[in-house]
């Protein structure tokens, strides 16, 4: 089989294009669906009816080889909670 080469496999760079893919499907479907950035925000996107969703972070290497306070704010920045 043919290996896709497209990406590559640092965790990082797979978080970052899970996050933009994330925003884009948000900005498309927004009329049922918003990121939440803090426990009031859900609540209030929960009673308006639409589904709260929450960003977080799940690798096995975070921040690897990168300054760790940049890499926190850059995140947080783009939703991450």
């Amino acid at each position: 089989p043919q290996v896709n080469r497209k990406y590559s496999c640092e965790d990082m760079e797979a978080v970052d294009r899970q996050i933009d893919a994330l925003h884009k499907f948000v900005a498309e479907r927004k009329s049922w669906v918003e990121l939440a950035l803090t426990p009031e925000h859900a609540r209030e996107i929960i009673h308006s009816g639409k589904l709260a969703l929450v960003l977080s972070i799940e690798v096995s290497d975070l921040f690897e080889n990168m300054d760790w306070r940049k890499a926190l704010d850059h995140y947080h920045a783009k939703g991450v909670r």
